[in-house]
């Protein structure tokens, strides 16, 4: 048990270190994957079991020790955050859409075939955004892209049902910045 919160640690920081290296391709700033979820329970379970040790074990410097862990975790995770949102920033600032995104617009139901696609700018998140002119009507479609080409995120922001995206957040920012993103 007076490991446990080390082994937790080590566990966050492996797991984050496999996304880093063999894991997919993912949306920046707000996409949560497996490290996400696993780092949340984690770092918060982490707390009682140092309280514990602390007052039921009194072995400061266990506790000490396990806090800095807890602290070199939570510490390295800010740190890959911030180079997403410097990642996210410098494609808003260079404002280049990403190759073939025009050809992976895709189709929107009721609106008929793609007459015309335009590159309009970069969204508050780091999407692009396209004008896009159907047989019935224009829309603007925002599309996030991985290397491959592979759409990771698409969202129609003005169509009759108003906001409509693959990725929850993606709708809060159509209108106001992303914590720590300046728009262009």
């Amino acid at each position: 048990m007076v490991i446990l919160p080390f082994l937790m640690s080590l566990g966050l920081l492996g797991v984050l270190g496999w996304e880093t290296v063999f894991g997919p391709e993912h949306l920046p700033l707000h996409d949560e994957q497996l490290a996400e979820h696993l780092g949340i329970v984690l770092l918060i379970g982490q707390v009682p079991l140092i309280l514990w040790i602390l007052i039921r074990r009194r072995r400061l410097w266990l506790a000490l020790s396990q806090a800095g862990c807890l602290a070199l975790a939570v510490y390295l995770v800010s740190l890959s955050e911030g180079a997403e949102r410097d990642r996210v920033q410098a494609r808003i600032d260079a404002g280049q859409p990403f190759p073939g995104g025009d050809r992976a617009i895709g189709e929107i139901s009721g609106l008929g075939a793609v007459q015309s696609v335009e590159f309009a700018g970069i969204d508050n998140i780091g999407w692009d955004i396209y004008a896009v002119t159907f047989e019935k009507g224009v829309r603007h479609v925002h599309l996030y892209l991985a290397k491959d080409g592979k759409v990771l995120g698409r969202t129609v922001a003005d169509g009759p049902l108003g906001c409509v995206s693959s990725e929850i957040y993606a709708c809060r920012y159509l209108d106001r910045p992303f914590r720590g993103i300046r728009p262009r």
